[in-house]
């Protein structure tokens, strides 16, 4: 059986639809429309990073599923690229990425095990290397509570905002140097997006923060983990 799962996108101008899809027997993730193609066990997320590639994250917390992330031909599906974490991490879970600037592809995972634990959850990929997890602070990783909820790169790619909605943390690191610049606390936060003046970011109490200002709020309203920007920087609206 083959249910849609995880998220989706549109490609070359509305021409192509794309989505994340996974198989119950045997256990294999697929992209539409090449269903009869397996790329990985489960795939959750992936992005277009290029003028002719997608990229997929596979989770690695059930069974012996490895984590990946893959990059594919999204003509023909054809793998391209595939990177996996070191052993010491193959329990993490690669759940979301965003793209910055070179095609350097973001992820954030989710992992395991104690949620104190200061294990690291954010790196950066390029085509042809190996997956490079980001040093941070101990105090960050331990206050992400060994989760992370989205990923997105600032329009110009110099900066990538990380949310943990376990430990209502927004991290934002500077995608050159490769450090943290920023921590905010907001709790239950997760959805994040790019506008032209910052991160926009979502949470569980019905709030759209614009850097540190809420910018709506609906009462009785909980955001879940998707949020774009759609238009005008100045218009966003939460995806899901």
């Amino acid at each position: 059986m083959v249910a849609v799962t995880g998220a989706g996108l549109r490609a070359s101008a509305g021409l192509l639809a794309v989505a994340t899809a996974s198989v119950a027997a045997p256990a294999a993730g697929q992209t539409g429309p090449v269903y009869a193609r397996a790329v990985e066990r489960t795939v959750e997320r992936f992005i277009v990073p290029g003028y002719a590639a997608l990229s997929a994250a596979g989770e690695g917390l059930v069974g012996s599923i490895e984590p990946s992330l893959v990059r594919l031909d999204r003509a023909t599906g054809d793998l391209l690229d595939r990177a996996t974490p070191p052993g010491r991490l193959r329990k993490l879970s690669i759940r979301h990425i965003a793209e910055a600037e070179r095609g350097t592809i973001w992820f954030g995972g989710q992992c395991e095990g104690p949620r104190t634990d200061s294990v690291a959850l954010v790196g950066c990929h390029r085509r042809g290397q190996e997956l490079d997890f980001l040093p941070a602070p101990r105090t960050v990783l331990e206050a992400m509570r060994a989760y992370v909820g989205a990923v997105a790169a600032s329009r110009d790619g110099a900066r990538v905002a990380v949310t943990s909605p376990r430990g209502g943390r927004l991290v934002i690191w500077n995608a050159r140097s490769r450090k943290v610049v920023e921590t905010r606390r907001i709790a239950d936060v997760c959805g994040v997006a790019s506008g032209d003046d910052g991160f926009f970011a979502s949470d569980g109490k019905g709030r759209i923060w614009r850097g540190g200002e809420v910018v709506s709020r609906r009462d009785g309203v909980q955001w879940d983990n998707h949020l774009a920007v759609a238009g005008p920087a100045g218009r966003v609206g939460p995806a899901g």
